[in-house]
């Protein structure tokens, strides 16, 4: 009779030999998994594929949606010649940089392809040689010499544009005054250009520093307190583009944005005539008692109202203000509940802006908001 430990010791080898994972000289073989097994890997992965390339198209199209949007900040959509000679530079850069990279990598692929069996003993180190030196020294020399000669002649294309008007750009903590000299007026946020016109910036600051930067439009220029900075734009395209403050200024630097309007010439014409003109005057009981509100309240020594008593210069030009599209530094449309929302309690929309909260009842909110949205 046979014991079970006293087996055949071939059968036992030979479960032993098929069981163990190490093959001949103490290699590792993974042990094959049964056709059934491989089967169901393979099933099992291929729905883990199909969901990342799903998510892979869906960002993809995600992406390309976002930058048809005018309002989106997409310095590789240019909409000015300024901004075309930048797009431009961004692609002939990256293009060189790629071409060198793409040069390494295959270098490198092709030196381990070659040299990966060479035992280390025939391995040699070169050294002392002078043209190798040179090689080294010289190629990054000439691309980063390439590289500086397009970034300074696409500067010289920007500042050489010629211009035809002239706008004043001042930063104020948390929001934008443009004035336009020539036409002896100001606006708040709302930036109007005519296509097709080069337009010569002069940019400073109220109080800390700021960046002026439409990033459809043209580069950034700081607005520095105490100088002026001057910049050139020529929009190529009608539309709404959004610009923003470049340079952290305070707790409400993501909410000192602002809007560039670009139009045709005649509306831009019509624009700028309406704009010259002073304040209409109010129509209706609500908007009537809300002009005398506004001149006998704190408001008259911080606003302007053009052909009215309220001429404050601390803060925006109230003048034309119904017809602008956005309130406090672009956060909230130009409606009358959201301008009854950002009256009612400034602090509650934009905290630490210097505009107080002058505690005006219901009815008193309602007469402001018909006197302002009226400024047309």
């Amino acid at each position: 009779m046979m014991l079970p430990s006293q087996g055949d010791t071939g059968t036992s080898a030979r479960g032993r030999d098929a069981a163990s994972p190490w093959g001949p000289r103490g290699r590792f073989v993974p042990a094959r998994a049964s056709a059934g097994a491989a089967d169901t890997s393979g099933h099992d992965r291929r729905p883990r594929l199909l969901v990342v390339a799903v998510l892979i198209v869906a960002a993809l199209v995600v992406a390309l949606l976002a930058g048809c949007n005018q309002l989106t900040p997409n310095t590789l959509s240019p909409k000015s010649t300024s901004g075309k000679d930048i797009a431009t530079l961004t692609y002939t850069l990256f293009g060189i940089l790629a071409g060198v990279l793409l040069v390494v990598w295959v270098w490198l692929f092709l030196a381990v392809k070659k040299f990966r069996k060479r035992p280390e003993s025939e391995a040699s180190q070169t050294r002392g040689s002078f043209k190798g030196e040179m090689v080294w020294t010289i190629v990054p020399l000439v691309i980063v010499g390439v590289l500086f000669y397009l970034t300074l002649h696409t500067t010289a294309q920007i500042h050489g544009q010629k211009t035809s008007m002239s706008v004043t750009v001042t930063g104020h903590q948390w929001w934008w005054e443009f004035s336009y000299p020539q036409g002896n007026f100001k606006t708040a946020d709302e930036l109007h250009l005519p296509v097709g016109t080069g337009v010569a910036f002069s940019l400073l600051s109220a109080d800390v520093m700021h960046g002026f930067w439409v990033p459809r439009l043209g580069g950034k220029v700081d607005c520095i307190p105490g100088h002026v900075n001057t910049m050139s734009i020529t929009p190529t395209s009608t539309g709404i583009y959004l610009g923003e403050c470049s340079e952290f200024c305070g707790s409400q630097h993501n909410k000192m944005r602002f809007l560039v309007v670009v139009q045709s010439a005649p509306d831009y014409a019509a624009w700028y005539a309406d704009q010259q003109k002073p304040a209409a005057q109010p129509t209706g009981t609500l908007a009537t008692a809300g002009a005398q509100l506004i001149a006998n309240l704190q408001c008259s020594s911080c606003h302007m109202i053009r052909g009215t008593s309220v001429q404050g210069t601390i803060c925006p030009d109230l003048t034309h203000f119904g017809s602008r599209l956005s309130i406090a530094g672009d956060t909230l449309p130009n409606t009358p509940q959201n301008l009854r929302l950002w009256l009612k309690n400034p602090q509650a929309v934009k905290p630490g802006v210097i505009m107080p909260d002058i505690q005006l009842s219901g009815r008193q909110l309602d007469e402001v908001v018909a006197y302002l949205e009226g400024l047309k």
